[in-house]
């Protein structure tokens, strides 16, 4: 009895362990932070196509270099079935977006060619997914 409560014990450890890491290539969850918002101007790099989460559409990710420092960052724009624009290496662009890590930028909206293309809302929610609109409730005498 002793020793099977040990295995079981040194199991859930284990599954507990394994569970936290991700998967190879994935990278970590990240999610958009109003209170980390900035503004970068650059030249597109690089233009890529990355499985960014697990059983998710493959998402357009840009390689934008910034204009004054020379810096580069990853930005994260949209799945690319929902971004239906012509975008070239070495094109300007400006980025309006949320640090997420290490040189990491996820886009919520973009500027090219004179045009902008909102990716997200102000408060980060991406535009791709449709929220579910609440019934108007009627409400009677009394608010019943």
């Amino acid at each position: 009895m002793r020793s099977s409560l040990c295995f079981l014990l040194v199991g859930l450890i284990a599954a507990a362990a394994l569970g936290g890491q991700k998967a190879p290539g994935q990278p970590p969850q990240h999610f958009y932070n109003v209170d980390k918002e900035v503004r970068l101007e650059g030249t597109v790099r690089e233009i890529r196509f990355e499985p960014r989460y697990k059983d998710r559409a493959t998402f357009l990710v840009v390689v934008l270099q910034t204009a004054r420092s020379g810096e580069t960052f990853n930005v994260e724009v949209s799945p690319s079935s929902f971004f239906n624009q012509d975008l070239h290496q070495g094109e300007r662009l400006t980025i309006v977006g949320s640090l997420a890590g290490e040189g990491a930028v996820i886009a919520r909206q973009m500027r090219f060619r004179g045009e902008t293309v909102i990716l997200r809302d102000k408060k980060g929610f991406p535009s791709w997914i449709r929220r579910p609109v609440s019934p108007k409730v009627k409400r009677g005498i009394g608010g019943l």
